[in-house]
């Protein structure tokens, strides 16, 4: 998983409230730092720990 978000801005923002242009245009943005090594990657034990913690679970 690959987070350039806020934390707080990410866990309150449903995708479905932007426009497909905004998602697309955010995709395209997201794979630009990718190629360029600027992405910030986070672990499978990390997103679900990070889902545990938000959730209760």
């Amino acid at each position: 998983m690959m987070s350039d978000d806020p934390p707080v801005a990410a866990s309150r923002v449903s995708p479905n409230a932007h426009t497909y242009e905004e998602m697309k245009t955010a995709l395209h943005e997201r794979i630009d730092k990718i190629e360029a090594g600027k992405a910030t990657f986070h672990t499978n034990e990390e997103v679900f720990s990070s889902i545990r913690d938000r959730y209760g679970l």
